[in-house]
């Protein structure tokens, strides 16, 4: 086993320090963090890219390990403002009295068969039940989106790539074949999603948690997530579908708007190409169902729904009859760097309100198994 030496573990906590002030005292960035209120929680890109999910024997080395305690240390220093050992694994703040924001730490004991220990899903449905009556809206911050589109094959392409094969298609998608680990470059990335396989249970166990929340606490909840370099929107709603009307009363239904980093570059058109080919939904349980939703007018095309353009979202409430609608509003550059043309694409998520005394639900009964909200 590699030891992880003094001088390794000095060098790696010179490096998160000065990473962070380099680029937190950069003009635009310290003027922004000195007037804007910040909400922060990290993923694998303050740690490392893929942190969490790769192999066990890479995970649990000492090295890895030691690269994360230092990056822990200053993320804590800089980011969340304490003592490693006071950082909360779910964190909840209130705004205007009417909206949480509610962000859950999906880094810090991932495994690649785990996203968040069970303990913290407990913590997650303790703090959210006790949240003030006049709370409308619950906005989860999950880093990586809940509703995505899943390429199914694309596991098995990747895990021929370590033989040689399929190296020219991977490389048309504009990715490295292997990476530095002699593992597939994509392959973490494809294991960090919530629709891997590995993790689909986890999914649809936290989809449940949400939605017995939005229905026992009458709160609509809307997923916001970033992290894939693209932007557009999802949803979870009841199945059957109900009408458009019907929306507001539908506890289960939860948009999913996705707002990557504005700094990252996007990936390439083909992988775009073949994210949007995927995109058809499915179940996540009898009663729920799963499915891109076409919010961006930016290309033509019958399955167009994630834009490969920086871009970034504002959010703001709207009063109307029976509560306050937030709209989510997608700016989307339409060039690199040119800020003359700016798009606009707004995402309207009405509060959660009863009809006749209760929500709207599909009836499902239950069998065993999961049960269903």
């Amino acid at each position: 086993m590699e030891p992880y030496t003094e001088g390794m573990k000095a060098e790696v906590d010179a490096y998160y320090f000065h990473h962070y002030c380099c680029h937190f005292s950069q003009p635009p960035i310290a003027d922004v963090y000195a007037l804007v209120p910040q909400v922060m929680t990290w993923d694998d890109h303050d740690i490392f890219d893929g942190w969490g999910s790769y192999a066990p024997y890479l995970q649990d080395s000492v090295v890895f390990q030691g690269v994360f305690a230092s990056a822990l240390r200053w993320y804590c220093v800089f980011q969340q403002h304490c003592k490693v050992e006071k950082k909360l694994p779910v964190a909840v703040y209130e705004v205007d009295g009417r909206t949480a924001i509610v962000a859950c730490d999906m880094r810090h004991q991932r495994r690649p068969d785990e996203i968040v220990p069970l303990e913290h899903y407990m913590k997650l449905s303790m703090l959210c039940t006790q949240l003030p009556e006049e709370i409308e809206h619950v906005v989860f911050v999950s880093t990586v989106p809940v509703v995505y589109p899943h390429v199914k094959v694309a596991r098995t392409v990747l895990n021929l790539l370590k033989n040689g094969l399929l190296r020219c298609l991977l490389g048309s998608l504009g990715a490295k074949q292997l990476n530095q680990f002699g593992e597939p470059e994509l392959m973490d990335d494809l294991d960090d999603h919530w629709s891997a396989p590995d993790h689909r249970d986890e999914r649809r166990f936290l989809i449940e948690i949400l939605q017995m929340l939005s229905k026992y606490r009458g709160c609509r909840v809307t997923l916001l997530s970033g992290d894939v370099h693209v932007c557009g929107a999802g949803k979870l709603i009841s199945y059957p579908e109900p009408s458009e009307e019907m929306l507001r009363h539908d506890f289960r239904y939860m948009p999913q708007v996705i707002s990557s980093a504005i700094s990252n570059p996007p990936p390439p058109g083909g992988l775009i190409t073949m994210l949007d080919f995927c995109s058809h939904g499915g179940r996540i349980n009898r009663a729920t169902r799963h499915t891109m939703t076409r919010e961006l007018r930016t290309r033509t095309g019958v399955r167009v729904v994630l834009e490969n353009k920086r871009n970034w979202c504002e959010v703001n409430a709207e009063k109307e009859d029976g509560g306050h609608a937030l709209i989510f509003k997608l700016r989307v550059e339409d060039s690199p760097g040119d800020l003359k043309i700016i798009k606009q694409y707004d995402i309207k998520v009405p509060p959660l309100q009863k009809l006749n005394g209760q929500y709207y639900d599909t009836r499902t009964k239950h069998h065993g198994g999961c049960f269903v909200a």
